[in-house]
């Protein structure tokens, strides 16, 4: 009885130090959360912007390639400039013809690809899982734009790249030779071109023809809103006979109808800010070519050249745009963290070492929750503290 007793003890002293242990633990944090009670929050860059959307249409100074013929290879790549004279496409007297002079093409590219690939040796494998998921995004990106004239260098490239990541350099020397005897046969047959069709003059070339390279700048100057949207909103398609597009110039031109009001905020000749929302990001500068004359709806046709990112554009028809009139960039601070001090200047506390810092501040813009603010000292990053008892400048926080 007495051994149960001491162990009854024993227990009731256990578990009486376990519960005052749980009690001082939780005085302990509360003490703490007294004596530090700071909130803060990492300040960010934020940009306000004022903008107008726009719908539009871009019109360069362009003309369709047409032709008759079927068996036909594209000799050049989108995007790329044609000289005068300069080859923009091969015409073959058969399918077969064709087939067979492309098939050489992308041997040749293998060739290349592989010995180039046993003069600088196996790369390391990261970089070739980069590209080889590289290759195979462009292939991706290629087929989803019907850009298929640079189909056969994306596969050959993702070809030799699965190979060097095989590492045998033996199996490089079998595709090599196998490439090799394929060449001499198709070469065998001998076949030249029936044709072959020239830029009569220098432009970029696009395998993208839509049916509106017959509308030119001049023509847009002519249209009042009505026939702007009747235009933008009609249905054409790809000329039957196009293989593509020649660009001139080095300028492209965006009309839109915008309200009168609006319009009169700008002059010609004026340079403006423009982004081309997921097409284009960048922002571009845009100059007011002309502004039309108001119709009996308050709205008017105001056209935009610009003469920067015509290989980025060069498919764009009809688009929408943010004309830029207005943006403040600055740091965005919760509304909370804003103090105001006997002179009456805007201020927040940031934790600076081990140290509260007081910073003026200048309101910029209000977000509701957060205030866009300007400083020469709050930069993005700094630790800004919310909320907090007793803070002055250069008390020890922690």
């Amino acid at each position: 009885m007495r051994h149960i007793k001491k162990t009854d003890l024993i227990m009731k002293i256990v578990g009486a130090a376990f519960f005052v242990a749980v009690v001082v633990y939780f005085a302990i944090y509360v003490f703490s959360s007294l004596d530090t009670p700071y909130q803060t929050i990492s300040a960010v860059e934020y940009t306000v912007r004022d903008s107008v959307g726009l719908e539009g249409i871009v019109v360069r100074d362009e003309e369709p390639l047409l032709t008759y013929y079927n068996s036909l290879h594209i000799a050049v790549e989108n995007g790329k400039r044609v000289p005068a004279g300069g080859t923009v496409g091969i015409v073959y007297s058969s399918d077969s013809e064709l087939q067979r002079a492309e098939r050489i093409r992308e041997i040749n590219m293998e060739i290349q690809s592989l010995e180039e690939l046993q003069e600088s040796g196996i790369s390391e494998s990261q970089k070739l899982e980069n590209g080889i998921k590289s290759e195979i995004q462009s292939l991706r990106s290629a087929v989803q734009n019907r850009q298929l004239d640079n189909i056969g260098a994306l596969s050959s490239n993702v070809r030799t790249l699965v190979l060097s990541a095989a590492g045998d350099e033996t199996s490089i020397d079998v595709e090599l030779a196998v490439l090799y005897e394929e060449r001499k046969n198709l070469q065998s047959v001998k076949s030249n071109p029936y044709d072959v069709i020239k830029a009569i003059q220098s432009g970029l070339f696009s395998t993208v023809a839509d049916g509106f390279e017959d509308i030119s700048p001049d023509d847009l100057e002519e249209m009042d809103p009505e026939a702007l949207t009747n235009l933008m909103e009609g249905n054409r398609s790809r000329p039957e006979l196009a293989l593509g597009k020649l660009v001139y110039g080095s300028k492209w031109y965006f009309a839109s109808v915008m309200e009168e009001n609006e319009a009169n905020d700008f002059n010609i000749g004026e340079r403006v800010t423009m982004i081309f929302g997921k097409y284009y990001s960048e922002y571009l500068d845009m100059r007011v070519e002309s502004i039309g004359i108001e119709d009996d709806n308050g709205n008017c046709v105001v056209i935009f050249s610009c003469s920067e990112a015509m290989v980025d554009v060069l498919d764009m028809r009809m688009q929408s745009a943010e004309l830029i009139v207005h943006e403040d960039t600055g740091v965005r601070v919760p509304k909370k963290a804003i103090r105001v001090d006997e002179e009456g200047r805007v201020y927040v506390y940031t934790q600076t070492g081990m140290q509260a810092e007081k910073k003026i501040v200048e309101i910029m813009h209000d977000l509701g929750e957060h205030y866009v603010v300007a400083s020469e000292k709050l930069r993005p990053g700094d630790i800004v503290i919310v909320s907090g008892r007793d803070i002055y400048d250069g008390k020890v926080v922690r």
